[in-house]
């Protein structure tokens, strides 16, 4: 199916979401569309209104967890008991992890069936990025 007549059947499911999916299938096919057309639309459609929260969430739980375990090397590090480039270069590392993490998600998002993917990906990176930054912060702001 063209990507033309895949957003036309998209179009119609969010404009007529007030019906079952059942009822739109049975539209659909009564004007005419393939079989294969509307159900693939169908299960695109179902793909994009599923919460993408859940998958942010544990994007962003697990970027804390390898921040916590940069900031764990990094002071182990600092105290002499690791090597002291192999905490900075980690620690320094991460934010290029990260910004890799939402350009990813931003290339999946581009392709139709990745979007739900890609949506967390960003969602969750952008999440990590504003608790970093409000952890920072608040750091800041105990230590002055």
């Amino acid at each position: 199916m063209s990507d033309e007549n895949l957003k036309i059947l998209l179009s119609y499911l969010r404009a007529s979401s007030q019906h079952s999916l059942e009822e739109l299938r049975r539209q659909l096919l009564a004007a005419g569309h393939p079989p294969e057309a509307v159900n693939q639309a169908i299960a695109e459609f179902q793909a994009q209104e599923r919460p993408i929260w859940g998958l942010a969430l544990l994007v962003t739980a697990v970027d804390l967890a390898l921040l916590g375990m940069a900031a764990a090397i990094f002071f182990l590090a600092m105290e002499g008991r690791l090597e002291k480039d192999l905490g900075k270069n980690i620690l320094l590392g991460l934010p290029g992890l990260y910004l890799a993490q939402i350009v990813i998600g931003a290339i999946l998002f581009a392709f139709p069936g990745m979007r739900r993917l890609g949506r967390g990906l960003l969602f969750g990176g952008v999440l990590t990025g504003v608790v970093t930054f409000l952890a920072i912060g608040g750091l800041c702001v105990g230590i002055f």
